[in-house]
């Protein structure tokens, strides 16, 4: 016989209370199971990729071709205007959507969605959609479409992460490249085609840009020499004078900024070269007399005129040919640059010193170089007895100057290695001029100028194994890492020669060239050479700097939040000790009850 237990108002069965608090409890325990179950499968299941961006639902604007098509121009908007396929072998291909991808994105999936119906609820047609990213050449194997209704159905194939079995870059959609085709089998039947309309995702990558400084004439410093920066980022450059010199200008890819130490780049949205040239701390004394002089002449009596462009800077100068002063001479966009420092010597055979001097783009043309293409306008400098005269005076510089030019990356040919100023000699032809050692730019080369004559910038490409510029210890660090990480890349370079020489630096990832950097190596310098990279899409992706190959491999991030899983275990639990509160209650008012 079971014992009872007494309360203030009932008496209760102690086996009933057990089951009814059993059941409770188990089915309390069950909803948990069951949400930890859930949560878990939702674990396991591949996130969905969070893409950063995705174009507009487009169409076409043109037809390419068309065959046994009618009104193939109606699929272009939804106006119940319809492009009608009949027979067994009806086709158009169609182009010109007008997309407008970043360069820099990578290519996540495409979507198609095309309105059709078919004749009546009998016919058994089908249209297939296939893609080109090569203006029609080759199309994916692309989507078949059955079982038409014969009422308009707007259908989508393809989706966000589906490829449709091609390789596209943002370049595969511009109007000459991205085709689509349409084929239809409606046998004695047709189909009506309402609308096409493509989507494209992709990720951008952020992009990032290198701010270089360098001193141009020496006699101070900048730090850092190089630095990476990302779109929007800030940059620094602290900048030294040596005892006794100060800033004489900053110039920022070229126009003159403010002159401030530190110098300060906000809101970078481009790569920046920035030029700072140092002037001394000095008084000329005027009234000193030069040596063999009568007394009646100063010590810098004469000005240089130097015409850059039209752009003129002056400088004192002796009465024979020393500047008592640096120039740093400019064309008005900053883009050319001639720089003479304090006492450089302008000599002549015929004992005349030019007072003038002009920096202008040469008349005509001159013939190709021999090793090398011409990247950059053909230039011409000259000296001259003064502004008015029309006869050159072959000079020698003594030390020489340095000449800055700029040229047309985009000229560059594909395997360039080098970038050097050259000269033109009607007997020998073009010839390289000493380069200058210290940092450099994509766009911009500079050399010493020990004569003047015509000039330009070429460029060409050598194999390694005929250059004194060796590159080795290609490193890739992490080589593997999520999306959106950052992956440094770097290679050490060594100069083996006697002479300065410039090497172009390509970083090369899945076949294109992600970022370039010059490089003017003094002679037997060593150095490293590092690119940074993020945004690649999930895989394993091939790198090549110059002749070193390597690999990185970019795993998806699963980013799961599980402290919402905790509270929900949580909000279970108190919800059963709050449905249930009065057995729970009733139980514990029971145990303290003592049994008769």
């Amino acid at each position: 016989m079971s014992r009872m237990f007494l309360s203030a108002n009932s008496t209760v069965d102690r086996e009933e209370w057990k089951k009814a608090t059993w059941e409770r409890s188990f089915f309390c325990l069950e909803q948990i199971a069951i949400l930890v179950f859930i949560i878990l499968s939702l674990l396991v299941i591949p996130a969905k990729p969070v893409f950063a961006a995705e174009s507009d639902w487009t169409s076409p604007s043109s037809v390419d071709d068309s065959e046994d098509v009618g009104n193939p121009e109606s699929v272009y908007e939804s106006d119940n205007d319809y492009a009608i396929a009949f027979g067994e072998d009806a086709s158009a291909i169609y182009g010109e959507f007008g997309f407008s991808i970043p360069t820099d994105a990578t290519i996540d999936g495409i979507e198609v969605r095309a309105e059709v119906r078919s004749c009546s609820p009998d016919c058994n047609s089908s249209v297939t959609i296939s893609l080109s990213s090569n203006g029609g050449t080759d199309f994916t194997q692309g989507y078949r479409i059955d079982d038409i209704d014969s009422v308009d159905s707007l259908i989508t194939l393809g989706s966000d992460t589906d490829n449709w079995g091609g390789i596209w870059t943002a370049g595969s959609f511009s109007d000459t490249n991205f085709k689509l085709r349409l084929e239809a089998n409606t046998g004695v039947d047709a189909v009506f085609i309402n609308v096409l309309e493509v989507k494209v995702h992709y990720t951008p990558i952020t992009p990032t840009f290198t701010i270089t400084a360098s001193v141009l004439g020496g006699h101070g410093s900048v730090d850092p020499a190089t630095q990476i920066a990302n779109q929007g980022d800030t940059a620094r450059i602290d900048i030294t004078p040596d005892t006794g010199y100060y800033i004489a200008s900053i110039t920022d890819n070229g126009k003159s900024v403010n002159r401030t130490d530190p110098y300060i780049i906000t809101n970078i949205n481009s790569g920046h070269d920035v030029v700072v040239s140092f002037a001394k701390n000095i008084t000329i004394n005027r009234n000193r007399q030069m040596p063999n002089d009568s007394g009646s002449r100063n010590e810098c009596p004469l000005t240089l005129q130097v015409d850059m462009m039209g752009n003129v800077t002056t400088a004192s100068m002796t009465t024979g040919g020393v500047l008592c002063q640096e120039c740093l001479a400019s064309s008005p966009d900053k883009q050319h640059q001639l720089y003479l420092e304090e006492g450089t010597t302008l000599g002549s055979e015929e004992h005349i010193i030019p007072k003038y001097v002009r920096f202008q783009e040469a008349a005509g043309s001159l013939p190709s170089p021999d090793d090398g293409v011409l990247v950059s306008k053909v230039f011409e400098i000259d000296a001259f007895r003064d502004g008015q005269s029309t006869t050159p005076i072959p000079i020698i510089l003594n030390p020489a100057g340095r000449l800055s030019l700029p040229y047309d990356e985009n000229s560059l040919p594909q395997n360039a290695s080098w970038v050097n100023v050259a000269y033109y000699d009607m007997s020998h032809g073009w010839s390289d001029i000493e380069g200058i050692a210290g940092p450099a730019e994509i766009g911009t080369a500079r050399g010493q100028v020990s004569h003047f004559t015509d000039f330009a910038v070429i460029a060409g490409s050598m194999p390694e194994a005929d250059s004194d510029l060796l590159i080795s210890n290609l490193s890739i660090r992490p080589d593997k890492a999520s999306q959106n990480e950052e992956i440094n890349i770097s290679v050490n370079i060594v100069n083996e020669g006697d002479a300065v020489s410039g090497y172009i630096a390509r970083l090369i990832i899945d076949d294109k060239v992600i970022e370039s950097q010059i490089h003017n190596m003094a002679p037997q310098e060593r150095k490293p050479i590092s690119f940074f990279s993020v945004g690649y899409a999930p895989g394993v992706h091939q790198v090549k700097v110059g002749s070193l190959n390597g690999q990185f491999e970019v795993i998806a991030k699963q980013t799961h939040k599980t402290d919402w899983i905790i509270w929900v275990i949580i909000g279970v639990i108190v919800f059963c000790l709050w449905r249930f509160r009065k057995t729970w209650i009733k139980s514990l008012r029971q145990n303290t009850i003592t049994p008769i």
